[in-house]
């Protein structure tokens, strides 16, 4: 039995009626940046660019009106087809049904959409072919990415939405529902309990059980130890602090003997992400066709060589020291890839996806602790800069360092991200990049994937917000 939905909670905010036009299309964002680019306009306030948005949705509108093209379809923007939702609400149900056309418009006709992506999400085609990251990464974003206030992202989030669960099909038909997707979602429904948000831990959790439903149910005695306590602690977790069920009925109150969960996470959750990031990652260790759980065994080892004492006291460790002992265990991730890549570009490529992977979540995981972006973008750009052996294909570290950077200039404000425009400039000049904008389009043609999103909606926002601080 496949799924035919996912639920998403969308985040407070008007809702759009049901007649606004906004809800009908992918508005297109590309034309007045490439006039900035090339130095027509220069630096535009941002009034003239209210302006220019409100001026081309009248005109839109009225092309409309009189049957005539609209500005989007000159641009090649396919229209998509109105959610059929009872609530009117785009996140309620699909454009298309998943894995059938119930004689809607066939999805091959999706894949020539331009989506404004936002850059924070940038690396989303990156790992569209993990239903796991997939499905936490949207679901994610709806619960907490204030660009979904934008009307124009609900239609390109529905895409996606419809995206995800096709690939996620595919995953169930194939059986290739294991231990990475398990870990993935249990992951990310961590550093939101960490969080303190209770709720979309919660919904991360319901997100697994439905997934794991659907191809057997889930016995998580069977699942590595690791991941079984982390489960165990997230249902009991929510169901304590919600006054819900347990997801998993076989989890067990007992474990808890009367200790809250916050108090519980907050002693030993960053040593608990750090393990699950290595068995997240450890697809990269494996080759296309073989056996994730024999290269989980061999994590294991290394994981159990950590001192006991370092485990007992990390709760007492400071900020600092904390992420040194996570990236302690990239490194020898990182370290154990290369030796067991042995030339093969499949695993080379595979391990700079975990490595973006670890970049997003650690960004995302510490975002809201005031005062160490800057440390952060720090060590991000010393890890970018030390992985010289991905050099076997040049265009994975600017990659990386491209990810890096937009995700920075979403997430900081101020003088924040001019700290890290100087550094991102500095990083580029080392590759023999002079500027961010060069290397943004070094990196643009690597980062399209065919037949998914168009190469303007994935680096253009990062561009522009680069152009804006150079003064370009």
């Amino acid at each position: 039995m496949e799924i035919t939905d996912l639920t998403f909670v969308p985040q407070e905010g008007k809702r759009l009626d049901s007649n606004d036009p906004r809800r009908r299309f992918v508005r297109s964002h590309v034309s007045r940046r490439i006039n900035v680019k090339k130095g027509r306009g220069g630096s535009t306030s941002k009034v003239k660019l209210r302006k220019e948005v409100n001026k081309r949705t009248e005109d839109r509108n009225s092309s409309e009106s009189l049957g005539t093209s609209s500005p989007e379809r000159l641009e090649g923007v396919r229209w998509t087809p109105e959610p059929i939702s009872v609530n009117d609400d785009p996140f309620d149900c699909l454009p298309i049904e998943a894995g059938h056309s119930n004689g809607a418009e066939d999805a091959s006709t999706w894949h020539k959409v331009r989506i404004p992506i936002n850059p924070a999400r940038a690396y989303l085609p990156i790992a569209i072919g993990n239903p796991a990251l997939l499905h936490v990464t949207l679901l994610h974003a709806a619960m907490n990415s204030p660009f979904l206030r934008d009307p124009k992202f609900q239609t390109a989030l529905n895409y996606h939405k419809w995206k995800s669960i096709e690939v996620v099909n595919e995953s169930i038909r194939k059986s290739t529902f294991d231990t990475f997707t398990i870990a993935t979602v249990a992951l990310l429904a961590l550093l939101e309990s960490a969080d303190g948000s209770e709720i979309a831990c919660r919904a991360h959790m319901t997100g697994l059980r439905a997934l794991a439903t659907h191809v057997g149910e889930l016995d998580i005695d069977t699942l590595n130890p690791l991941l079984r306590q982390t489960i165990r602690w997230i249902d009991v977790a929510g169901a304590m602090t919600l006054q819900s069920p347990l997801l998993f009925t076989n989890t067990s109150n007992s474990i808890w003997n009367g200790v809250s969960f916050q108090t519980k996470t907050m002693v030993q959750v960053k040593h608990i992400v750090a393990k699950l990031y290595l068995i997240t990652g450890s697809r990269a260790l494996s080759e296309p066709s073989g056996n994730i759980f024999q290269h989980l065994k061999w994590l294991s080892n290394g994981i159990s060589r950590i001192p006991t004492s370092d485990v007992a006291g990390l709760e007492k460790l400071d900020f600092h020291t904390r992420l040194d002992h996570i990236e302690r265990q990239c490194i020898e991730l990182r370290n154990r890839a290369l030796e067991s890549a042995n030339g093969n570009a499949d695993l080379i490529i595979a391990f700079s996806n975990a490595s973006l992977i670890y970049i997003c979540l650690i960004v995302r995981g510490y975002q809201r602790r005031l005062g160490m972006f800057e440390v952060l973008s720090q060590r991000t750009r010393n890890a970018i800069e030390s992985m010289d052996w991905l050099m076997v294909d040049d265009t994975i570290p600017e990659m990386l360092l491209w990810i890096t950077m937009v995700t920075s200039l979403a997430l900081g404000e101020g003088e924040q991200k001019r700290w890290f425009s100087k550094r991102v400039k500095s990083v580029g000049g080392s590759m023999g990049l002079s500027t961010a904008t060069k290397l943004a389009e070094k990196v643009k043609s690597f980062l399209w994937v065919e037949n998914f999103v168009s190469r303007e909606g994935l680096w253009q926002d990062g561009v522009d917000g680069c152009i804006e601080m150079e003064g370009i």
